[in-house]
């Protein structure tokens, strides 16, 4: 999975906070040697994977750099004055600027705004009773999936598949139980689809809107 989706360093990162929890939670569930074996292997294993994709690319092309090259040639259509060097969490701090200023907000406006998702987002996952419900592995899934987006991806419209990988979080909005909620619900996301649906495929006639 590592060598055809994106993401296998997210899940390294998963497998190392998993590893901690796990030992900070040993009294309450004992953590055996071969769990810990399990942990260490499955995290070094994904690391590797996750780094290998820039050996490959360097032996083929011959260029030390290729993987990276490629990789930042995305945003450069984004970001003319990209000067192509990978700095982690710049670019997704560089894009909230970019969107501040093509709607309007501002450079600072677009930051400030990326200040607040994040936040919300990370009182969410600390404190939110529905949230909590599902499990630390969950929650320590999103976590190390959100880092890998903000340390690595420059957001576009792409944005909304690579979230994808954080549908367990929706069982938080299955916790309650009033049949009103769920189908309310069920109908918003419906609208959601559809509204994506017509700005990205009906429409698409501007360069925000390339999915």
């Amino acid at each position: 999975m590592g060598y055809t989706r994106p993401g296998v360093l997210a899940f390294a990162l998963f497998i190392g906070l998993f590893g901690i929890w796990r030992f900070f939670s040993r009294r309450a569930e004992p953590l055996r040697v071969r769990e810990v074996i399990h942990i260490v292997a499955l995290g070094a294993l994904a690391t590797a994977v996750g780094f290998s994709w820039q050996i490959i690319a360097a032996i083929v092309t011959g260029d030390p750099g290729a993987y990276l090259a490629t990789e930042l040639a995305w945003r450069r259509n984004w970001l003319p004055d990209d000067a192509g060097h990978f700095l982690p969490f710049d670019a997704f701090v560089r894009g909230a600027a970019f969107w501040g200023e093509v709607w309007g907000w501002g450079a600072a406006g677009g930051v400030i705004l990326l200040s607040v998702i994040l936040a919300g987002a990370a009182a969410a996952l600390l404190w939110a009773p529905q949230v909590r419900a599902l499990g630390p592995e969950i929650r320590l899934w999103a976590v190390s999936y959100l880092v890998y987006l903000l340390a690595v991806f420059f957001p576009q419209s792409s944005i909304f598949r690579l979230l994808v990988p954080l549908s367990p979080l929706w069982g938080a909005f299955a916790v309650p139980r009033s049949l009103v909620w769920r189908v309310g619900v069920l109908i918003a996301c419906l609208a959601g689809q559809w509204w994506w649906i017509y700005n990205m495929y009906a429409l698409g006639n501007r360069f925000w809107q390339i999915p």
